[in-house]
């Protein structure tokens, strides 16, 4: 089961996602997380963050958001129409991105799909 979250700061979260607000995620979360607990089920856990230019600096810290919530993974996407562009055009933010995400990702106790990120060039 997904749950998208975007931003690890609920301000962020909540002006990327319009209309959404981070303690309705958080309570969702809660309730799917003790259902799951309480009948043993296998469901997994998924935390998606899509990246666009308005939260792409709180990437870093999505993983330890992700494993502080109890979620199983944590998957990235990321708006193709801006991100690769914004990269591109950044290029001193795109390489501090870089360090920080592979320093969260090798610190993270639960697994991350970096595919999306090694395409964007944000992992070796």
């Amino acid at each position: 089961l997904y749950f998208s979250i975007n931003g690890v700061d609920p301000r962020t979260h909540e002006r990327i996602s319009r209309g959404s607000r981070m303690s309705r995620v958080l309570r969702s979360i809660d309730r799917v997380r003790d259902a799951r607990s309480r009948l043993s089920s296998p469901l997994v856990l998924v935390a998606h963050f899509t990246m666009v230019p308005g939260n792409i600096s709180e990437a870093p810290g999505f993983p330890a958001l992700g494993a502080r919530l109890g979620f199983d993974r944590v998957e990235f996407g990321y708006d193709i129409s801006a991100v690769p562009h914004f990269l591109r055009t950044h290029p001193a933010e795109a390489s501090g991105l870089r360090r920080r995400l592979s320093e969260a990702i090798e610190a993270s106790p639960i697994p991350v799909a970096t595919h999306r990120l090694r395409y964007l060039g944000l992992m070796d």
